[in-house]
């Protein structure tokens, strides 16, 4: 354990009072330049999950070579913080141990950053890396994406090519019996390994899955692409979301979490925690939304979180990736998760074109049903669950942001 800095200042972010009263130190994740003084580096956090008035951890964007996370703990939820930190002297020296930041005036509370390695739930799978005797363990392995005690997903390079693997803090049943059958009817996706199959020495958990190496890029970021190309990929990738569609109910898909209905009204009381100045216009857009995420009827096999970047892209073929939340739906649901997503990169510059109506004109070339109607509704419930991702991503302005987000989906309702 080592302690680079403390936080200077109160606890007050500069909007006045705490993001968090029950967890003042909070306001730390929320301001990038307090954070950095306190780091001795420049620094931002991102992709938080928080517990109101316990604990906190997001990834910290600090430009160095392995990610890096920041967790902060009420006095209530020290041990916590302990066994990282006892975990930190046991195993790490130097650059990969847990750093605890000062927090003068509160007292008991804790702050702590770490690497990848020292993540306080995701240490226990990627340590097989450590013992699998590949060279380096993970070194030379390129961060695909992280979300902090969570989930990681890396290459992984072998002898017979690159793997992808997605590690998971916790179990995952996996999705392999699912994907061969999606294959076996037609829908292009990027088959799960088999354990029996892994080259030798890569490590086998059940908190690790692996999946060959796909592509140059994906749809919202195809490299080179013209936007001839773009199009007829995005054409291409609304064809194999209406064959997905086509399924009907498949058995192995994982059983959603609530459903629709029951989602909406937690979103809602959600949110309106959150903001309490938005909670009546979130009541009136609850009121809009709820006959149509009430319908039961045409259920189908959904993706259940599509965007663009989650279509691989290699020339002109396309594989539709991460079915982990892969349940049964209505298929607009797929197709207004889609929409959001474009909506919200357009209002942040994505520096191209929407995808949206290529998607809907590929999928109804199929001859595959679906109304503007339903898919608008769908966009705006997809939009109100994506509503608090300024807060989440501690923007300074999260309050605002989230109120520009709500007028979005009142405009397109």
């Amino acid at each position: 354990m080592s302690n680079t800095g403390t936080f200077p200042g109160t606890a007050a972010g500069p909007a006045g009072p705490p993001v968090d009263k029950g967890l003042p130190v909070l306001d730390l994740f929320f301001d990038a330049s307090r954070l950095s003084h306190a780091l001795g580096r420049p620094a931002r956090a991102d992709r938080m999950r928080h517990k109101p008035g316990v604990s906190a951890v997001a990834r910290l964007q600090d430009g160095q070579d392995t990610p890096q996370w920041i967790a902060a703990y009420h006095p209530s939820a020290v041990e916590k913080a302990e066994k990282i930190l006892h975990r930190s002297r046991q195993w790490s020296t130097g650059a990969s141990r847990v750093v605890q930041i000062g927090m003068p005036g509160f007292p008991g509370y804790q702050v702590l950053t770490g690497p990848l390695q020292m993540d306080g739930k995701l240490h226990k799978p990627l340590a097989h890396f450590t013992r699998s005797g590949l060279p380096g363990g993970m070194a030379g392995s390129r961060i695909l994406n992280y979300n902090p005690f969570r989930r990681v997903v890396f290459t992984v390079g072998t002898d017979t090519g690159e793997l992808v693997c997605k590690a998971t803090s916790t179990p995952f049943p996996g999705t392999a019996a699912l994907l061969v059958r999606l294959g076996g009817a037609g829908v292009p996706v990027v088959p799960e390994c088999l354990p029996e199959a892994l080259p030798p020495g890569i490590p086998r958990s059940r908190s690790l899955r692996y999946y060959p190496w796909f592509g140059m890029g994906h749809l919202g970021s195809p490299g080179e692409s013209t936007a001839t190309r773009l199009t007829e990929l995005t054409h291409e990738t609304g064809r194999a979301l209406a064959r997905l569609h086509s399924l009907g109910p498949l058995p192995g898909a994982q059983a959603m979490q609530g459903s629709p209905a029951a989602r909406l009204s937690a979103s809602v009381r959600h949110h309106a925690r959150l903001a309490p100045a938005l909670a009546a216009r979130l009541d009136r857009i609850h009121g809009r939304l709820q006959p149509v995420v009430d319908i039961n009827s045409g259920q189908t096999l959904i993706h259940g979180d599509f965007s663009a970047d989650q279509v691989l892209v290699d020339g002109t073929r396309i594989r539709l990736i991460d079915f982990d939340r892969c349940s049964h739906g209505r298929g607009a649901s797929d197709l207004g998760s889609f929409a959001a997503v474009e909506l919200l990169a357009a209002a942040a510059g994505a520096g191209r074109p929407s995808l949206t109506a290529a998607l809907l004109e590929g999928y109804r070339s199929t001859g595959q049903p679906v109304s503007d109607a339903e898919v608008v509704a769908w966009t705006a419930f997809h939009l109100l669950g994506r509503l608090h991702e300024p807060f989440r991503n501690c923007r300074d302005h999260w309050h605002q942001e989230m109120a520009d987000r709500l007028a979005t989906i009142e405009q397109i309702l």
